[in-house]
């Protein structure tokens, strides 16, 4: 089973929103390979992830809390959680498609004339990368990113 850890963030109008990614199952319950600052599994994900928002982080939580930010509001006015970046993945063993989303895209992963995201795209590359080697489906097999799009509201 993966180990979910919720990533808490905000919106320019102080509205909140949520990202659930997977992590391997701790091996008896040390948390240390996805808590460790800087190269535990958690950081070497939110590095390119924070590059996919606009909006602020405000406190991460496995079944403890793992990072906690500031919390204040993006000076961004269109840092909006309405608008995200849907990414689907596929589970490795299993085939079952499955989507994260991530509230507020920066305009470096928005396309033009399109709400498809190339998977080159530089920003959601990293992500890509870095997500496929560190976390897992939320059975705890690992995953393929398959593709992005932008959803939400009308731009």
């Amino acid at each position: 089973m993966g180990l979910p850890v919720r990533i808490g963030m905000i919106d320019h109008s102080a509205e909140s929103s949520s990202t659930t990614l997977y992590f391997p199952a701790p091996v008896d319950g040390d948390l240390s390979p996805i808590i460790e600052p800087t190269t535990g599994a958690y950081d070497v994900v939110k590095v390119p992830f924070i590059a996919l928002t606009d909006l602020n982080l405000t406190r991460t939580v496995a079944s403890m809390v793992i990072d906690t930010s500031v919390g204040e509001l993006p000076s961004d006015k269109k840092a909006q959680r309405e608008l995200k970046l849907q990414i689907t993945y596929v589970d490795n063993v299993t085939t079952r498609k499955y989507r994260l989303e991530i509230p507020g895209p920066s305009e470096a992963v928005i396309p033009e004339g399109t709400d498809v995201v190339p998977l080159t795209n530089p920003a959601l590359a990293l992500f890509k990368t870095a997500f496929q080697a560190q976390c897992v489906s939320p059975v705890g097999n690992p995953v393929t990113v398959i593709g992005a799009r932008v959803v939400g509201r009308n731009r």
